[in-house]
């Protein structure tokens, strides 16, 4: 009995420091949309790793971030971006390859694509 609780003891320690370990998603706090367009505020500064959700469609796909709002909006300001082409018929998620620190996301695609967007997140660090 006392080997049990043991064991017992030690998977429940194993599972709540996996659950510290595992990155927190992060919602946005504000999302703005257009036609061909989706700018994602976070509400701060992070460092994490920016996951598109429902991601459909045919056409070409661009991410830009940045920390602050002008510089995502601003085609001159914006530093860092991932730009890609998807054809996808069922609803598919991106993430992002590398972490970056950013307060913003702004997703681009072509005007005349019919490519469609459900939500964007963060997976923190």
């Amino acid at each position: 009995m006392k080997k049990i609780k043991i064991l017992l003891a030690a998977a429940a320690f194993c599972v709540s420091m996996t659950a510290m370990a595992a990155p927190a998603r992060k919602a946005a706090v504000a999302t703005e949309r257009t036609d061909n367009t989706v700018l994602v505020d976070f509400g701060q500064e992070l460092s994490g790793i920016v996951k598109l959700h429902g991601l459909r469609g045919k056409g070409n796909v661009a991410v830009h971030f940045g920390s602050s709002r002008e510089e995502v909006l601003d085609a001159l300001k914006r530093k860092t971006l991932d730009a890609f082409s998807i054809n996808h018929s069922q609803p598919t998620d991106w993430s992002m390859k590398e972490a970056k620190k950013l307060r913003y996301a702004y997703v681009v695609h072509d005007a005349d694509s019919n490519i469609t967007l459900d939500a964007v997140s963060m997976m923190k660090e």
